[in-house]
């Protein structure tokens, strides 16, 4: 899926309002991510998180992981 400079802006935004509904007592950011239908993108970017690379950018650094 190729984006526009301002679908980044409006993931942006509404990540922006996750955050600020964390804040706010009884309300949760994955209900507003639910709500603003990025739930299901959230989640398979959170998949798809690769561990090893993490475990190596805390041990040997950025440069090393992202050779």
């Amino acid at each position: 899926m190729q984006r526009r400079l301002s679908d980044y802006l409006i993931v942006t935004l509404k990540g922006m309002a996750m955050g600020a509904a964390d804040v706010v007592p009884g309300v949760s950011g994955g209900t507003i991510a639910f709500i603003s239908g990025i739930y299901e993108e959230l989640i398979r970017s959170i998949h798809q998180v690769n561990l090893s690379a993490l475990k190596k950018w805390k041990k040997e650094g950025f440069r090393s992981m992202w050779s």
